[in-house]
């Protein structure tokens, strides 16, 4: 879809890599933060935030089920 593509174009122009740290604000389900933690070479830590714990919980399921729910913390 679009947005998919939208966001591998965002994550490719700012070429994240090695240990920086990764704040999604307003993550909702973790779209971009899921994104983010399967990207090789990155190994900082990718934290979620949102205000809905529903998004939240929903956002860690979904990122358990893609193999990424150790390498994001998600926060409500």
């Amino acid at each position: 879809p679009f947005f998919m593509r939208a966001i591998a174009d965002y994550l490719a122009a700012l070429a994240l890599e090695g240990p920086e740290a990764i704040l999604d604000l307003g993550c909702g389900t973790g779209v971009s933060a899921r994104a983010v933690a399967c990207r090789a070479g990155l190994t900082g830590p990718v934290t979620g935030v949102d205000i809905s714990a529903g998004l939240i919980e929903a956002a860690a399921k979904l990122a358990a089920a893609e193999g990424v729910g150790d390498r994001i913390a998600f926060r409500a």
